[in-house]
């Protein structure tokens, strides 16, 4: 059972134990799905096609990210359905 971690999408990410009581959680995500995320976010998308991801992981990525983008964007992102479709998310 992996450890999970909460985030507020107002909050700007990942919040620690002692903030979720004063700040809203959006969700919570695998500490091994916030990793994978990371490092892609470090060394770029020619790491993130050699990463391979659980089902599990990819839900939490995508249970964060796309709701993170669209809250601080204000915009829906309408190619999450299209990548759904073609089973890439």
């Amino acid at each position: 059972n992996e450890k999970r971690i909460a985030y507020s999408k107002r909050c700007g990410g990942v919040i620690c134990k002692n903030c979720t009581v004063k700040h809203p959680v959006s969700g919570h995500i695998s500490l091994g799905a916030l990793k994978a995320m990371t490092l892609i976010g470090n060394r770029g998308m020619k790491v993130g096609g050699n990463v391979r991801l659980s089902m599990s992981f990819k839900e939490d990525i995508d249970n964060f990210l796309y709701p993170f983008i669209a809250y601080h964007t204000g915009k829906d992102i309408k190619a999450r359905g299209v990548l759904r479709q073609m089973h890439l998310i």
